[in-house]
């Protein structure tokens, strides 16, 4: 029986209550493959992790398109297998500064191979995560010709598997001993953080969607007198920034938060921070700008550029599927960014960092605030849909097998210690799910605008990306729209590196 005789009301996914009907008009808009259908629909992220849906969603898509069945279009396996109680998997874990720098691997599983017709862009953007998407939106409401390539697919990377936390404050390892550089650079992107916030409330009203941009704050708590003297210490540089922010003691951090540790001495409050869904938003933005007219082409690895000579006679894209012939280019290709340098001689310094992230079940109202740790890695918020979203830059690893970033168990242990800790709750909830990502190893802040003494070649390079992409893309936009930004981007240029 082939599926396109089942009825759209027919439930395929039934932990998230997902129909044959919802994923057809997922494969029509173009979100053809099980990862894509996965971000936009939830399907196969419940208790039973695609155990019971996924096979039947792949022949679905695959008959769909017409495409033959392979096993790199199934789900990545995510521990745990069974749903598991946090408290048995919590243990304390050493405390560390940085990230695990890491190589960072090709992931990408190509579906496309058909050469590409003759293309030909004003801008070309590489990399189809959510600054690629909010760059390709900006620029092409100003009118510009743009074309985003990616070797993989929209959001399939670094930016789908973001955890949606919505930074303005000084993360704990970006300031005092642990941070990179003495905590300078992180310091000086202190004002892009509000801006960006402003820009994704913005750009939620645009679309006139939910892309479950809440902005209610960020608690940043402290367990000792040590913790709450450097809370002390960081709001008051972040003040200085003309970030808001204080210090509040634990009575206050008790009404603000009920149901946090009663042991926590206080914390930092900040209260534009906050939360997205990045399932959500980096497809809606990137509907947009095709809105506007920008293209997109998945299953294009880029793989040489070669660089005209003369003034604006631009570069010459060499991909997998063909060369595509560019006036500019705009590097926003996150952790493989000095890959793509490399191909025109620039250095640019950056390498990945594989981080991992846990959801639990559906669970009451808990927490409102976005949450952090002044001494310990952790990020922790409630989602919509009532999971606990725990995370904080706990080092994942690379299955070199399988080709996929997979959580680490002790990182896994060690999060979940931390975050019991403030949340004593957690204790009656089980770990759903388990999953990595590569986030962007840099200084601390942002790397854009046009590298020196390669004219047309730009940079949209930053950590932090899901807060700052939009008001990085912004920025980039100014430049290659005026040749200039109201804002002083010095700190930012690859110039501060010498």
């Amino acid at each position: 029986v082939r599926l396109d005789q089942v009825p759209d009301s027919t439930l395929l996914c039934r932990c998230e209550d997902i129909s044959f009907g919802s994923v057809r008009e997922q494969i029509a808009a173009g979100h053809d493959t099980l990862a894509a259908i996965k971000r936009n629909t939830r399907l196969g992220m419940g208790r039973c992790q695609g155990r019971y849906c996924a096979v039947t969603a792949a022949r679905l898509v695959n008959e769909t398109t017409g495409r033959e069945n392979h096993a790199d279009q199934y789900f990545a396996p995510r521990p745990p297998a069974r749903p598991v109680p946090a408290a048995a998997l919590g243990f304390e874990k050493p405390e560390w500064g940085g990230h695990r720098r890491a190589i960072t691997p090709n992931l990408a599983r190509p579906i496309e191979t058909a050469p590409l017709t003759q293309q030909k862009t004003d801008v070309l953007i590489i990399g189809g995560g959510v600054l690629g998407a909010n760059l390709a939106y900006f620029l092409a409401r100003e009118g510009e010709d743009v074309l985003v390539v990616d070797r993989d697919d929209i959001n399939l990377q670094a930016s789908g598997a973001n955890a949606g936390s919505l930074h303005v404050q000084l993360l704990s390892f970006d300031f005092g001993a642990k941070a990179q550089e003495g905590g300078g650079p992180a310091a000086a992107t202190l004002p892009l953080g509000p801006l960006s916030v402003q820009l994704w409330q913005q750009i939620q009203d645009d679309c006139a969607e939910d892309l479950e941009v809440k902005i209610t704050g960020g608690l940043m708590v402290a367990e000792s007198e040590a913790g709450m003297r450097f809370l002390a210490a960081k709001t008051a540089l972040e003040r200085s920034h003309g970030i808001e922010a204080q210090v509040v003691d634990g009575a206050d951090l008790r009404r603000l938060s009920p149901a946090l540790s009663p042991g926590l001495l206080g914390a930092s409050w900040c209260p534009l921070e906050g939360k997205i869904n990045p399932l959500r938003a980096t497809y809606a933005v990137a509907a947009m700008a095709r809105d506007h007219g920008a293209r997109f082409l998945r299953s294009c690895n880029v793989e040489r550029i070669e660089r005209h000579p003369g003034s604006g006679a631009g570069f010459s894209v060499h991909t997998s599927r063909g060369t595509i012939r560019a006036g500019r280019i705009v590097n926003a290709s996150g952790a493989w960014s000095s890959t793509v340098g490399d191909m025109l001689g620039v250095k640019i310094p950056v390498t990945g960092a594989p981080l991992q992230m846990i959801v639990t079940e559906t669970a009451p109202p808990l927490v409102s605030h976005l949450i952090a740790h002044a001494d310990r890695h952790l990020s922790m918020k409630q989602a919509a849909t009532g999971g606990l979203i725990i995370g904080g830059g706990w080092t994942a690893s690379f299955d070199q097998a399988m080709r996929f970033n997979r959580a680490d168990r002790a990182s896994i242990e060690g999060n979940l210690w931390v975050a019991g800790k403030v949340l004593p709750a957690l204790a009656g909830l089980h770990v759903v799910r388990c999953w990595a990502g590569m986030n962007v190893n840099i200084d601390g802040a942002p790397i854009l605008g046009e590298v020196p003494g390669v004219p047309g070649f730009y940079n949209a390079v930053t950590s932090n990306g899901y807060t700052l992409a939009p008001i990085v893309a912004s920025l980039v936009t100014d430049l290659l729209v005026r040749g200039r930004t109201d804002l002083d981007i010095a700190p930012y240029r690859i110039e501060r590196f010498g």
